[in-house]
């Protein structure tokens, strides 16, 4: 659990193998109304993501389907060989770029020229309703989250860290936040090399 004072909160759940379930964030709307506090629960089920019983996407091998108002969206990505996520497009003819990354050595997000990001929106027609693209705010919360190495950041409530496997990573400062599930007494509780090796070694023993 992460407190971020009066009473805002980002809390997890995990099952027993390390594998997060669930997260709720708890936090004051900026929305004009009462200030009361709101929390949005987000499930993780294989892939398959939901925000308070609402699916958002699933991933596909060349991106992932977004969910708006259950019309169903593609966006194809490209990764590079480290499984950065590069660029993001729609799946339309004339295929918009929805996000494009590029990143300092350790995560962080180059910023100014590459800042600009899109999400997919219901939209209003002459006709009827239909799925839209449509420029993100400056606060606005994107549903899909994916970026360095393919690992979820998490920008609620300006935390601003990645979600590496079990461990909070800040890409600013190009370190772990939190300990290593495996501690050592010879070793630094925030190493990483240590479940980095028993992970491998598990997958190459298997």
């Amino acid at each position: 659990m992460v407190n971020f004072g009066y009473a805002q909160k980002i809390e997890y759940i995990y099952d027993a193998n390390g594998t997060k379930k669930r997260k709720s964030v708890t936090y004051y709307p900026n929305d004009g109304g009462l200030i009361v506090l709101k929390t949005d629960h987000i499930e993780y089920m294989g892939g398959y993501q939901y925000k308070n019983g609402e699916l958002q996407f699933f991933p596909t091998a060349e991106g992932y389907v977004r969910n708006t108002q259950g019309a169903l969206s593609y966006a194809f990505q490209y990764r590079d060989h480290l499984g950065n996520i590069r660029l993001s497009y729609a799946g339309s003819r004339t295929a918009p770029i929805m996000e494009e990354n590029h990143y300092y050595p350790f995560g962080l997000k180059h910023e100014k020229y590459n800042s600009d990001t899109y999400e997919f929106v219901e939209v209003e027609g002459s006709d009827g309703y239909y799925t839209g693209i449509e420029l993100s705010g400056p606060n606005a919360e994107n549903s899909y989250q994916y970026k360095y190495n393919g690992k979820e950041f998490q920008d609620e409530l300006g935390l601003n860290m990645y979600a590496m496997d079990m461990r909070q990573y800040d890409p600013a400062i190009g370190r772990w936040v939190v300990q290593d599930p495996i501690v050592h007494h010879n070793m630094s509780p925030y190493n990483a090399v240590m479940y980095q090796i028993r992970c491998f070694t598990k997958c190459q023993c298997n």
